[in-house]
């Protein structure tokens, strides 16, 4: 066992047979500490595991590559410590067939070996951003239109009267997409948008700096007073500045 390990790396290199969360800032050896605990898991001799029966997910391709080298690096390290290891080579030999990747990529990977199971085109391809938003543009049109059509939807109508622009609602439906996508940023999005109304469920005697959205809102008015201050006081020191616009101080130090 290496002595640089602290008690809580430890615990996450060795523990087993149960779910496992480590939370670390940034720089503090989580990637060093999953490289072990993969090591220690390919290499354990009551209950050896090859290295592409297993699913390591990073954020980014980029941390995937990094992720495959550092891993090849100790497993040659450990070579080097076991050179007659034959279960060691072969984890060497399977690295290339690891699934090191990102979730976007172990799944296009997951779909294209069974599409048939699922009917999908074998064709298929990822969209990319533009594609992506004209779709949800053309969906959220073709479901107002339908809302509209019907005439029987009395919060649906109330929204448009509420949020909707004079000449169309280019600004509602822009509202309904960035609900959409903080809805898609949750762990668990329908619940999210069915709690959303509890912020409004209070009693009539609560004070408008304990609603939930008016702290949000005070916090981003702190914010962009702020950066005007900044910029207020940049440029009270140009007009001060020699031959600087000298004729505006005064209406900015009122």
């Amino acid at each position: 066992m290496n002595n640089r390990w602290t008690d809580e790396q430890k615990e996450a290199i060795y523990s087993r047979g149960g779910n496992l969360l480590v939370s670390a800032a940034a720089g503090a050896g989580k990637t060093t500490v999953l490289v072990e605990r993969i090591i220690r898991l390919v290499t354990d001799p009551a209950q050896q595991v090859d290295i592409d029966r297993l699913l390591i997910v990073t954020f980014t391709n980029a941390a995937a590559s990094e992720m495959r080298e550092r891993i090849g690096r100790a497993l040659a390290h450990e070579i080097s410590n076991q050179p007659d290891s034959k279960h060691l080579r072969r984890q060497a030999a399977l690295l290339n067939r690891a699934c090191i990747s990102t979730i976007h990529s172990f799944c296009l990977e997951l779909l294209r070996g069974h599409f048939h199971r699922i009917e999908l085109d074998p064709a298929f391809r990822v969209a990319d951003e533009t594609e992506t938003a004209l779709i949800q543009t053309e969906a959220l049109e073709e479901l107002f239109e339908q809302c509209y059509a019907s005439g029987t939807d009395s919060l649906f109508t109330s929204l448009v009267d509420c949020y909707g622009g004079k000449r169309d609602d280019t600004n509602l439906q822009q509202m309904v997409l960035s609900v959409y996508k903080l809805a898609r940023s949750t762990s668990r999005p329908q619940q999210w948008l069915a709690q959303l109304p509890d912020n409004f469920k209070l009693p009539q005697d609560t004070a408008f700096d304990r609603l939930t959205w008016s702290v949000i809102l005070q916090e981003a008015l702190e914010i962009e007073l702020a950066g005007i201050m900044v910029s207020l006081d940049a440029a009270l020191r140009l007009s001060r500045h020699p031959g600087g616009p000298v004729v505006y101080s005064a209406n900015l130090e009122a």
